[in-house]
């Protein structure tokens, strides 16, 4: 429960039993129908569905034991390589990768006549206020919320509020109107704000409310007009609040902006730190490759506890193979003892192993495809990409170690009597 949230724990541990199931149901259907395909074909595919499907219950803890370490893996290959690679591709190539921020009203024209001179377009300079939501409709929003909500985490702290005019670019009104049309449709209301959509969801705001505000020790009293969507993506500045102009101009401000800078424009950023001294300039590509950096090391330290889950879940793979030992001998001193070739009964072994092994792949990779599928489009909010390396990995390298640690668990019925064989089972 180091996740600090019990419902997100509950969540996983759930999520995990659900594909334990999942996978342990299909293995047995998967088997069972082998067993009906095999039934008009070849000797050797007889009897060794048979003979899983005598052991099914074992066979079947093989696979999820097997699949669910290389799901794992196929996850983090995915993470790795391809949603965040996917999500950064998104974002469009004239996309903001500078900010400005804790600029003073006094600095806004040199600021801009500075980036005009060097040929550097900007978003709109908007201006933070520092204040608390402290309460909604006349209660206090602490008890309107829980901590671990979005809506709690951004009622225990200060947030970034802003007015503006004009609706941003990449903004989108969901409900009511926006500060500028309200002469008609609010009359009477002193001061208007617009939240965005989700954290209105999730604070149960709809237009209309009331909500408090303290402000440099001052209370702010306001009245939800709008709700809006915002594209948090865009690089842009963007804000859970936006007042009307009137509402907030009184109380200090200072201002942010974004931009972009191509290779030959970066030169120009100490000039800009140097005739801007008391503003701060953050690289968002700098903190991208950063980001990028932790978690291919991230991910290389999972992978590589993965990869000794791997082996034990080989050990488990052979261990209940050990289990099934005399079975096995018993099964392979009947198939000498009725004149079988050592070809034959090798064969039956084969089919076996390397079935365990690609229905643990399939169902491996399924699960990776969902998962990673449900991720990229509703956590990432990105385009699904399909992996080859991790096709490979689930159907190609699951099924091949399996029929390796397989081949080492029945060495002693290549050679061994049957008379021998029948005396050890």
């Amino acid at each position: 429960f180091n996740t600090g949230n019990l419902l997100l724990s509950a969540g996983l541990i759930a999520g995990l039993g659900m594909a334990v199931a999942v996978i342990y149901a299909l293995s047995l259907g998967a088997i069972q129908s082998f067993k009906c395909f095999a039934e008009s074909r070849s000797v050797h595919l007889r009897l060794g569905a048979r003979i899983l499907n005598a052991n099914k219950t074992m066979a079947a803890l093989q696979v999820i034991a097997i699949a669910m370490t290389f799901f794992c893996l196929a996850l983090v290959q995915t993470l790795r390589d391809d949603l965040l690679v996917s999500w950064q591709a998104s974002i469009p190539e004239d996309a903001p990768n500078y900010f400005a921020i804790n600029l003073y009203a006094d600095e806004l024209n040199d600021f801009g006549k500075a980036l005009e001179q060097y040929q550097v377009s900007n978003s709109p300079l908007y201006p933070i206020v520092r204040g608390r939501l402290t309460g909604i409709n006349g209660e206090p929003v602490r008890t309107a919320v829980t901590k671990e909500s979005q809506a709690g985490r951004a009622a225990s702290r200060d947030l970034s509020l802003t007015w503006s005019d004009e609706l941003p670019l990449d903004n989108e009104l969901t409900a009511g109107v926006w500060h500028d049309e309200l002469d008609m449709e609010l009359a009477g209301a002193s001061v208007s704000v617009s939240v965005e959509s989700k954290l209105a969801e999730s604070m149960g705001i709809t237009v209309g409310d009331q909500l408090e505000f303290v402000i440099a020790s001052e209370t702010l009293a306001a009245t939800v007009t709008s709700l809006r969507s915002v594209n948090w993506q865009s690089f842009t500045p963007n804000f859970y609040m936006m007042f009307d102009q009137a509402a907030l101009s009184n109380f200090p401000a200072t201002y942010i902006s974004s931009f972009h800078l191509n290779q030959q424009q970066r030169q120009h950023v100490p000039d800009l730190v140097d005739q801007f001294p008391s503003a701060t300039f953050f690289d968002v590509d700098f903190l991208l490759k950063r980001i990028q950096g932790i978690v291919v090391q991230v991910s290389f330290a999972i992978e590589s506890i993965l990869y000794f889950a791997l082996a034990s879940s080989l050990v488990v793979f052979v261990a209940i193979e050990m289990i099934l030992h005399h079975s096995r001998l018993y099964t392979a001193a009947l198939c000498k003892a009725m004149g079988a070739r050592v070809a034959l009964v090798q064969r039956v072994y084969r089919v076996q192993f390397y079935l365990i092994g690609l229905l643990a792949g399939v169902l491996a990779y399924g699960l990776n495809l969902v998962v990673s599928f449900l991720l990229s489009i509703y956590v990432l909010e990105s385009e699904f990409v399909f992996n080859p390396k991790t096709l490979a990995l689930c159907l190609l390298l699951a099924p091949g170690l399996v029929y390796l640690a397989g081949q080492v668990s029945i060495q002693r019925t290549r050679s061994v009597p049957a008379k021998t064989l029948l005396s050890e089972s």
